[in-house]
């Protein structure tokens, strides 16, 4: 009965002076909480907790365990020695505890423990994430054609080690692409990259989206980066790289005067017939009968008859065809007509 707990005695023995021998336990029993490991708990960790008491306990159960933090499983021992798995709350920076209050189990003799015990436990499971992606054009570039630069530098929450990658996507790239690679010179919140306009690129309203495919990013106890999906957009400049007629100008001169127009791309090019050529005089199409054209790559060279050379200024040229594409993607074609306005030449190069 509780009333003479932790008494235990005998019977006396027959013929002997009545006497009585017995073990007085009125102590109760002692906790302590360790874990296996030590240091923060990040969010793909989980922690192996111990309790150790000093006696046995018949009614040391889960029940009795109060946990912040995170969550505890299933309580698996018996006798002096437990454990249980502990699981931190995601996106959560604070400090968990695991806790047994005093008065919460017995031991055999019926002793309650008689102090808390409590474990501590550093959480950090909040991952990173990119908050603003600032993009500086080319100097002196507000269209970026191909072969100018653009400038990505990303702010993300908290600090990254040296090194850390996050992979970003620009509008103007289209699908298929490799993303812009963007790299933490040290340990902090900034990563910077560099990315080069490739021609066919294309964007009256540039952004730019993080994304995971060569994102490498954690922060400083290695939860990595969220990629979130956000896109970041930009104002100061725009992309037109497409594949398209660059200019059209007078050639070198013969000994009778200027008989040839160079007519030049951005990229190289096949398809290119003087089918594609229309050049005007004043409003009106010149014919092109016993004309040449020659060239390969992004350069082609129209050679004049003489007749035409007999005319005096106000020439202008028109070009196009569907055959016309570009030599490393065949799939890009001219998307439009181009109309250039030649230079008299009788006073452009005399």
């Amino acid at each position: 009965p509780r009333g003479g707990r932790g008494i235990r005695g005998g019977a006396p023995q027959a013929g002997a002076a009545s006497s009585y021998a017995f073990t007085l336990d009125t102590v109760g029993p002692q906790l302590s909480i360790f874990r296996a490991g030590s240091g923060t708990l990040r969010g793909s960790d989980t922690e192996t907790i111990f309790f150790t008491l000093n006696e046995n306990s018949v009614d040391f159960t889960r029940a009795v365990i109060a946990v912040t933090g995170g969550s505890l499983g299933d309580l698996v021992g018996s006798g002096r020695n437990y454990s249980a798995q502990f699981t931190p709350n995601a996106n959560a920076e604070t400090t968990g505890t695991v806790t047994v209050l005093a008065g919460r189990f017995t031991d055999t003799a019926g002793n309650a423990n008689g102090a808390n015990a409590d474990l501590p436990l550093p959480i950090d499971t909040k991952r990173p994430t990119v908050v603003g992606i600032v993009a500086t054009p080319q100097a002196g570039k507000t269209v970026l054609d191909a072969g100018d630069t653009v400038t990505l530098v990303a702010t993300v929450t908290e600090a990254v080690p040296a090194g850390s990658r996050i992979a970003v996507q620009l509008s103007s790239q289209g699908l298929g692409k490799a993303p812009v690679i963007l790299t933490a010179m040290m340990d902090g919140t900034v990563l910077v990259g560099t990315h080069v306009v490739e021609l066919g690129e294309i964007s009256a309203a540039p952004f730019a989206e993080v994304v995971s495919n060569g994102t490498s990013a954690t922060d400083l106890i290695g939860n990595p980066l969220v990629v979130t999906g956000a896109r970041f957009t930009f104002d100061n400049f725009t992309v037109d790289a497409m594949f398209k007629f660059a200019d059209a100008t007078w050639g070198p001169a013969s000994p009778d005067g200027y008989d040839t127009i160079v007519i030049d791309f951005n990229a190289d090019v096949i398809g290119v017939t003087i089918d594609a050529v229309t050049l005007n005089y004043r409003g009106r199409s010149v014919s092109l009968r016993d004309a040449t054209l020659s060239g390969s790559g992004s350069r082609y060279v129209l050679r004049l008859p003489e007749r035409v050379l007999s005319l005096d200024g106000g020439y202008s040229i028109y070009f196009y065809s569907e055959e016309i594409r570009m030599s490393s993607d065949p799939d890009q074609g001219m998307d439009e007509p181009i109309f250039i306005d030649l230079p008299n030449p009788g006073t452009s190069r005399r």
